[in-house]
């Protein structure tokens, strides 16, 4: 079985998805890792060891990120990511022009498509990631 975890973004011009596919046998390693990266954090920084690792507040010094300065925000960012790549796991993002918005002008809904087809087919083209989709 493999857990999938999804995430987006958007702008008026772009819509973004991005998924960490992550086999059962690796999904409490890798929860016991990013904890770790969380105590580590919690630590060294004072931040709530229960804060989420959303690349918005980390980035901008949203939330629980707020008073971590930008190198330390960055540290902890790359320590989260190492920690993921220590496991296999598949990560797969993909693009779209278009708004976010469901009855707009080019709206997401052949990302969407995308999504469902690979997420619940097995299928990780990944050499298709970032680029416009066709449909």
């Amino acid at each position: 079985m493999l857990l999938t975890y999804v995430d987006e973004s958007y702008t008026d011009r772009w819509y973004w998805i991005g998924a960490l596919l992550v086999p059962e046998a690796v999904a409490i390693p890798l929860s016991t890792a990013l904890d770790e990266v969380m105590t580590d954090a919690a630590t060294a920084y004072g931040t709530d060891r229960a804060a989420e690792l959303h690349g918005y507040d980390l980035f901008q010094g949203r939330m629980a990120w707020a008073r971590v300065p930008p190198r330390a925000r960055i540290a902890v960012y790359n320590a989260a990511l190492k920690a993921i790549g220590t496991y296999d796991v598949t990560v797969i993002c993909a693009a779209s022009t278009g708004t976010a918005s469901p009855g707009a002008t080019g709206s997401p809904a052949p990302l969407t498509r995308w999504c469902c087809h690979t997420f619940w087919n097995g299928w990780t083209d990944t050499r298709r990631c970032g680029t416009n989709w066709p449909w």
